[in-house]
């Protein structure tokens, strides 16, 4: 039996919940040892949130057969100055899981997102349960490194992308009015990235002053996944506040398709898989539009 399991977490806490999602899934035998190879641990090793240890408590501690080989501090952002203090009290070396690929860590939740999404697609299939849970997990990731300034400047998007279904709709439909590279101007669409090896996700952004990119995200693909993401109504409003009439319509649309963005906070995002905008897609690039248009008091 395992004497200093921690079992109190707090859950009120962003990293927290992605910790108990993280270690739900680790009896899955395909997560469990490719995490613990990125580690440079042994596959058969236990993972498991420990009690303090000497005042310090790390996420998680990594044993095999009653020794302990490490212990993994999680962060959604970077915390070098804990690894310090935690390597000062244990004696087992500290290996760290941060949010972003450049945030060089020994692993990144963002890399753990994108084999989670691999896995989803691979042979043997995951069961119904499973894949819910992984779905789960990217999700809780996914917000909580946007909740973060983004480790990585914006980019092209890439050829890959361009075949996506919806994007294909999308540049059918706007034409000259979307643009795939320079600034993003007013009264047009700019579809851009975040800069990384593969450039797989994509974003259509509006200019904005208000915002601090000078522009704001009205869909987003992220990774090539299924899902499309969505600022919420509060966050429209604030950042576009002259186009009142026009988030009206493209919150009735998403809402219309399954999602309610009207139901989360500034920060959040409303989520769609993107087969369900698909028939709707002539009045979702009228929305978008709209919204990309200049509001007649700057005309």
């Amino acid at each position: 039996m395992i004497n200093d399991l921690h079992s109190k977490e707090d859950l009120s806490k962003t990293e927290n919940r992605i910790n108990v999602a993280l270690f739900g899934l680790l009896g899955h035998d395909w997560l469990r040892t490719w995490l613990l190879s990125k580690l440079g641990l042994p596959g058969n090793a236990i993972v498991y949130p420990p009690k303090n240890q000497n005042g310090v408590r790390p996420d998680f501690k990594i044993a095999l057969s009653g020794t302990t080989l490490a212990w993994v501090e999680v962060e959604i952002g970077t915390d070098p100055g804990q690894i310090i203090r935690y390597s000062k009290s244990l004696s087992e070396p500290v290996k760290t899981i941060w949010g972003r690929k450049a945030d060089s860590a020994d692993l990144s939740l963002e890399e753990i997102a994108e084999f989670m999404l691999r896995r989803c697609t691979a042979s043997p299939a995951l069961t119904s349960q499973v894949s819910v849970q992984v779905e789960h997990l990217i999700e809780q990731i996914e917000q909580a490194l946007e909740g973060h300034a983004p480790s990585y400047p914006r980019s092209d998007i890439s050829g890959e992308i361009l075949d996506h279904p919806l994007v294909v709709g999308l540049r059918e439909r706007l034409g000259e009015k979307l643009l795939l590279e320079g600034k993003v101007r007013k009264g047009f669409l700019r579809a851009d990235a975040t800069k990384s090896k593969r450039n797989l996700g994509f974003s259509l952004r509006v200019h904005c002053q208000k915002a601090k990119l000078g522009s704001l995200s009205l869909l987003a693909i992220s990774g090539g996944h299924h899902n499309i993401k969505f600022p919420s109504e509060i966050k429209l409003r604030k950042y576009l506040p002259a186009h009142g009439s026009q988030i009206d319509s493209y919150v009735t649309l998403i809402r219309r398709c399954g999602e309610d963005l009207s139901s989360y906070s500034e920060k959040e995002q409303g989520r769609l898989h993107y087969e369900h905008l698909l028939p709707e897609i002539d009045e979702l690039v009228r929305c978008l539009l709209a919204l990309a248009d200049l509001p007649n008091r700057d005309r």
